[in-house]
C-alpha cells in the first residue's frame, strides 16, 4: 500500500510539472521534468546494484546470563550483520525473519526495518526469549531493499539459519517423593553393564560417601545408629528408570512434563543415585536409553530428545515398553495429560 501511494504521488508530481511547463514554457521546469523522468531509473538501478552486493551474516546466540547453554525464559541475543561494500545506501531495508521451535512445532514470523549505510551496512542484535525448551532456530529468509525514491522493493533471498538448544528449567522447589523413588527402583533381569552379573549381597559395612543410597540397610542402620550399606560383589543394573512420554496435549502442560522429568533426573543425580532416562522414539520406533551419572549427561540426553517427534497417543511409549524391554520390571512414568502432569510408578506388565 505504501508503494502504491508513493507511485501515485510521484505520477501526480510529474503531471503537475508537465502542466506548469506547458503553461509557463520555462526552461527550468523542462529540466525538472527530465530529472523527474530519469530519477526512477537511477533509483531502481542503484537499488539493484546494492542488492547484488549486499550480504547477511547470522551469528549464533549469546546468553546474557554468561553461562554455557541456554535455559528457557532467559534472554539471548542473536547478532545479524548486514554487509554493504558499496557507496550506495538504503534508508529502509527490511529483514524477513522466521523463529521456530522444531520440537514443539511452533513458528513465528517478524519483519524488521533497518538502514544500510554506505561501506558499512548495519549491525543488529535481536533479543530472544524462548518460552519453551527445545531446538530454537532463527532464519533470515530474505531482505527487501527499498530504492531511494521509495517506489519499489527489490527482494533478495538469504536463507541464513542459526540453531541453538534451549534446556528446561530445573524446578528448585520440587521435592522428591521418596515413596515413588523407592518403588521405581528396578533391577534388570540382565545387566547392561559390561562384565557384571546379577547383584549379590556379600557383606554389610559402614556407609562411605558416594555409596548408592538404595544399598543402605535401614534396619541395621536403625539398630547401630549409623549408616550401614549392603556391599555387593557384583552390581547389576539396579537403578531408577525415568521414562518421559513424548505426548503433547498442550504446549504448556507438555513443557511442564519435560521440566518435571528434567528436574527429577537432576535431583536424583544430586542424590548420587543410579539413573537411566528413557523415551520412546517415534522416528525409529524404539526406546532411547541414557545412563545418567552426571548433570552434563542429563543435558545431553534431553538435547538429543529434542530431535524427536511428539506423538498423539498419551501411552504410546508405555504400551510398547513390555514387548520391547521386558527386562525392565518397573519405572517412573512422567506423562502430560489434559489434567496436568502425572508422575507414577508403572509395573512393566
Amino acid at each position: 500500500m505504501e508503494i502504491i501511494v508513493r507511485v501515485i504521488g510521484y505520477i501526480v508530481l510529474i503531471a503537475i510539472d508537465v502542466g506548469c511547463y506547458l503553461f509557463f514554457h520555462s526552461h527550468f521546469l523542462f529540466v525538472t521534468l527530465m530529472l523527474l523522468a530519469i530519477a526512477p531509473v537511477i533509483s531502481v538501478t542503484a537499488a539493484a546494484v546494492l542488492r547484488s552486493k549486499l550480504s547477511v551474516e547470522l551469528n549464533g546466540a549469546v546468553s546474557l546470563a554468561n553461562q554455557e547453554g541456554f535455559k528457557q525464559g532467559e534472554e539471548m541475543l542473536v547478532r545479524i550483520k548486514i554487509k554493504n561494500p558499496t557507496f550506495l545506501t538504503c534508508l529502509d531495508c527490511k529483514l524477513e525473519l522466521t523463529i521456530e521451535n522444531e520440537f514443539f512445532e511452533t513458528k513465528g514470523e517478524q519483519t524488521i526495518s533497518v538502514p544500510v549505510r554506505a561501506f558499512k551496512g548495519f549491525l543488529l542484535d535481536i533479543p530472544i526469549v524462548s518460552e519453551y525448551s527445545g531446538i530454537v532456530s532463527i532464519e533470515v529468509k530474505r531482505v527487501l531493499i527499498k530504492d531511494f525514491i521509495g517506489i519499489c522493493f527489490l527482494k533478495k533471498k538469504i536463507n541464513k539459519k542459526s540453531e541453538f538448544m534451549v534446556l528446561p528449567n530445573i524446578k528448585t522447589q520440587m521435592e522428591i517423593n521418596r515413596n515413588i523413588v523407592s518403588a521405581g527402583t528396578t533391577e534388570n533381569e540382565e545387566s547392561t553393564k559390561k562384565g557384571s552379573d546379577y547383584s549379590e549381597v556379600s557383606d554389610i559395612r559402614e556407609y562411605i560417601p558416594g555409596d548408592v543410597l538404595n544399598n543402605i540397610h535401614w534396619k541395621l542402620t536403625a539398630k547401630k545408629d549409623e549408616l550401614m550399606v549392603k556391599d555387593r560383589t557384583s552390581m547389576t543394573d539396579e537403578k531408577i528408570v525415568v521414562f518421559l512420554e513424548l505426548y503433547n496435549p498442550s504446549y504448556m502442560i507438555f513443557d511442564n512434563a519435560i521440566s518435571t522429568a528434567y528436574s527429577l533426573v537432576h535431583k536424583l543425580v544430586d542424590e548420587k543415585m543410579s539413573v537411566e532416562f528413557m523415551y520412546f522414539s517415534k522416528k525409529g520406533y524404539d526406546f532411547k536409553r541414557y545412563k545418567i551419572d552426571y548433570h552434563a549427561q542429563a543435558d545431553e540426553a534431553f538435547s538429543k530428545m529434542f530431535f524427536e517427534k511428539t506423538y498423539d497417543r498419551p501411552d504410546e511409549g508405555a504400551s510398547n515398553m513390555r514387548s520391547i524391554h521386558p527386562e525392565i520390571l518397573r519405572y517412573i512414568h512422567v506423562a502430560a495429560s489434559m489434567g496436568g502432569v502425572n508422575v507414577v510408578v508403572k509395573e512393566n506388565v
